[in-house]
């Protein structure tokens, strides 16, 4: 692309692809009927009729479309919208509709629709959200779809490719559960490209539950600042056992026991093979951590597991004078 190509595809709206399904395929128009192409590569509608294009408003900037595989491109000079109704009845708009006169036939983009296409023995089905919207032909492996134009008047609009019910709870949503003042400031400053989406919606006083979940704040715990119940270090030891964990270490030791000091957070981990080396391994703590403050071990707060709750064990703690507190497990 040489840049003043480069430079008219950033200032237009936005830019897109125009898949060209090939040079063979033509198409006689009656007045206010439109025939379609169904182009899953399009990123845009694109019409090729000026007459249907006369209330389209002109681009500042023309829009540079490429063709893959070609490298060329086609260029867009005008966008508006299509008033259609399919040949089942149902009646829609066709918005950002672009008009380019060199496209050899006119391309409705399913994926800018959000339509899904149900091919069967006698053409194809486009439905959107499971509502039947129209049904198309085959014609030499092209899907082709016929609408007339112009016949329907916009406030009665069944909007076929907008069948979601709109209102305020959904734009809610939509926009990041925005509040209700900053959604009236959005209109009011047409800062919404499409503004026609929620000229008439207005805030209601229906409740968000995930905004009322979302702004819930959780009342602080109540902190003994200055620890009156901790005396020193080792008053109270926290102890657990976490295992068996996957893969096992090359020392077969698959578990580890944490001891925990509650005063200075002062933390000891030991790997172990069984549970049962928890006893092994408390001894170990004890008389290290004592050497280590010189202090006394005279709380220890764990579950009730049976590692904790050995003959053994409970000797040890007696003849220590440690005292048992035990939890839920």
């Amino acid at each position: 692309m040489d840049k003043k190509s480069e430079s008219s595809a950033k200032n237009a709206y936005a830019s897109g692809f125009a898949f060209m399904i090939g040079d063979n395929y033509e198409s006689d128009h009656v007045k206010n009927e439109i025939e379609f192409v169904i182009d899953s590569g399009a990123s845009d509608h694109i019409i090729n009729r000026e007459d249907l294009a006369k209330d389209f408003e002109h681009l500042q900037h023309p829009l540079k479309l490429s063709v893959p595989k070609t490298g060329s491109f086609i260029t867009a000079t005008k966008r508006g919208k299509l008033n259609v109704i399919s040949k089942i009845g149902i009646q829609g708009e066709l918005k950002d509709v672009l008009y380019c006169p060199e496209v050899p036939y006119n391309l409705l983009s399913v994926t800018k629709a959000g339509m899904t296409i149900i091919f069967n023995e006698r053409g194809v089905v486009v439905q959107k959200g499971g509502k039947t919207l129209m049904t198309g032909e085959h014609f030499n492996s092209i899907l082709k779809l016929n609408f007339k134009v112009g016949i329907c008047k916009t406030e009665n609009i069944d909007r076929a490719f907008n069948v979601t019910k709109v209102n305020y709870s959904l734009w809610h949503q939509r926009l990041g559960h925005i509040g209700k003042q900053k959604f009236i400031e959005l209109k009011n400053k047409q800062m919404i490209y499409d503004l026609d989406q929620i000229c008439n919606i207005n805030p209601s006083d229906d409740l968000c539950e995930a905004c009322i979940k979302g702004k819930q704040a959780k009342l602080p715990f109540n902190k003994e600042k200055n620890k009156s119940h901790v005396k020193r270090p080792l008053f109270i030891i926290h102890s657990d056992v976490c295992g068996p964990i996957s893969p096992t270490a090359i020392n077969n030791k698959n578990y580890f026991v944490l001891f925990v000091d509650e005063y200075t957070h002062y933390c000891v981990s030991y790997t172990i093979a069984h549970k049962s080396d928890v006893f092994l391994v408390f001894k170990d703590f004890v008389a290290k951590s004592e050497a280590h403050f010189d202090l006394k071990v005279v709380n220890l707060y764990s579950d009730n597991g049976g590692e904790y709750l050995s003959n053994e064990m409970k000797d040890y703690c007696c003849e220590k004078g440690i005292t048992y507190h035990l939890t839920v497990p």
